[in-house]
C-alpha cells in the first residue's frame, strides 16, 4: 500500500532535488551527493493523511485478528468438555495457530502500524525506532518457522529426532581415530 503511494512521487534527480528545496529548504542539501538519495513528495499532507489511513487499517486488522483468536479460544474451551477426546496433534496444532496469530499481530501488524503512526504524526528522531521495527518485520519468517517446528508435537519430536541423530553422528566421527596414525606408533 505504502509503495503505491510512493510510486508516483519518484522523479529524477534534478527534480528531486528541486522538490526538497521547495519543501524543507535547505535542511537536507548537504544529502545531494549521495547516489541513493530519495524523497518522498508531501503532496500537501495527501502522503501524511495516507500513511494516518494505513495505520488504522492496521489497528483494524490487529484488534480483528485478536478478536478472532479470542473467539477462538472461547469456543474450543467450551467444547473441549463436549468432546470425548481432543488428541494431542489436534491440541499441539490449536496452541501452534493461537502462537501464530499473536506472532502475526507482535512481527506484522504492530511494526507496520508503528511506521505509519510515526510517519503521519511527524515523530522527531524516530530512526532508530524504524530500524527496530523493520528488524521485527524481517525476523518474522523465521520466528513463524520456528514457532511450527516447536508447538506442533510431530514436528518437535521430528526435530529431537533428527537433532540427536546429527549428534550422535558428530560424536562418533570425532571419537574414531585415522589407522594412518595407529599405525606409525
Amino acid at each position: 500500500m505504502v509503495a503505491v503511494c510512493i510510486l508516483p512521487s519518484i522523479e529524477d534527480s534534478d527534480s528531486i532535488r528541486r522538490i526538497i528545496i521547495n519543501e524543507t529548504g535547505n535542511a537536507l542539501v548537504s544529502y545531494f551527493d549521495e547516489p541513493s538519495l530519495m524523497y518522498v513528495k508531501e503532496l500537501g499532507g495527501l502522503t501524511r493523511e495516507v500513511c494516518f489511513g494505513i495505520m488504522v487499517i492496521f489497528v483494524i486488522l490487529t484488534l480483528t485478528l485478536i478478536g478472532c483468536v479470542i473467539w477462538f479460544i472461547i469456543n474450543v474451551s467450551r467444547r473441549k468438555g463436549k468432546s470425548t477426546v481432543l488428541t494431542k496433534t489436534a491440541k499441539s496444532l490449536i496452541v501452534s495457530s493461537l502462537i501464530q496469530g499473536f506472532l502475526c499481530c507482535i512481527f506484522l501488524f504492530t511494526p507496520m502500524g508503528s511506521l505509519a503512526f510515526i510517519w503521519a504524526f511527524r515523530i522527531e528522531g524516530s530512526a532508530n525506532i524504524v530500524n527496530s521495527v523493520s528488524f521485527f518485520v524481517s525476523v518474522y519468517g523465521t520466528v513463524d518457522l520456528i514457532s511450527i517446528l516447536y508447538f506442533v508435537k510431530p514436528y518437535r519430536v521430528y526435530c529431537w529426532k533428527l537433532f540427536l541423530k546429527l549428534t550422535v553422528k558428530l560424536s562418533r566421527k570425532n571419537n574414531v581415530i585415522p589407522i594412518s596414525t595407529i599405525a606409525t606408533f
